[in-house]
């Protein structure tokens, strides 16, 4: 009876790691422990499967930038996570060829505040691409950024470099060229 319940106590204090911590890049906040947490660019879903990917996959849906969300269940390969004002539920996957942990991942994805000043002073280019979700010529990368999120690392190791490579779904990619200046001189789909 006692190696039973000393068994019961390993395995219960085991499956207790399965709960990851994911911290504010900028503050070091614990998300998973805080009271609001906002998206950092502009998700984009598989609507109809409430999925999204950390390869970041271009899909047709989109959770606004700065959106507040509340996490349900962090692990080492999946976020569960609702979005406050649609009360929708999405699941959010890691994709192991990223160079980067997947708690790294998702703290440059959510954040524990979003800097609405700096959105406001970007271009209006910028903003409406930010507001549409989606990416035009002329954009800054930073614009970029907030509209489609960030290249995935494995295929774009550098934000210093001119073309950033992203993948419209699983057999598709689109190419964010940008000029010297850093604003987009071409798209290539």
């Amino acid at each position: 009876m006692k190696r039973f319940a000393l068994l019961f106590v390993v395995v219960a204090l085991a499956s207790c790691g399965s709960s990851r911590v994911v911290s504010d890049q900028a503050t070091g906040v614990n998300l998973s422990d805080a009271a609001r947490v906002y998206t950092l660019v502009n998700l984009h879903p598989d609507e109809k499967l409430s999925k999204l990917y950390a390869i970041n996959y271009q899909q047709s849906g989109l959770i606004p930038v700065c959106s507040e969300v509340q996490f349900e269940k962090v692990g080492k390969k999946r976020l569960v996570f609702k979005v406050s004002q649609t009360g929708k539920t999405y699941t959010y996957d890691h994709y192991r060829a990223l160079p980067e942990t997947f708690e790294e991942h998702l703290s440059r994805v959510f954040g524990a505040s979003c800097d609405r000043e700096k959105i406001a002073s970007l271009s209006q280019l910028d903003r409406d691409g930010i507001q549409s979700g989606s990416v035009s010529v002329g954009m800054t990368k930073q614009g970029v950024i907030y509209a489609i999120g960030y290249p995935p690392g494995h295929a774009t190791p550098s934000l210093e470099t001119n073309e950033w490579k992203y993948w419209v779904n699983r057999f598709k990619t689109m190419l964010v060229v940008f000029d010297a200046t850093g604003h987009v001189s071409n798209i290539k789909r």
